[in-house]
């Protein structure tokens, strides 16, 4: 399923987190976009 997710893509960047993997504090991501 990743594989066609990022098939999609269009943007420069991705982020892929896995199932077990938790994004806490998102705050510098959002300002470097």
């Amino acid at each position: 399923m990743r594989n066609i997710s990022i098939s999609y893509a269009k943007g420069e960047w991705l982020l892929i987190l896995d199932a077990d993997e938790v994004l806490i504090d998102y705050s510098n991501i959002i300002k470097f976009f």
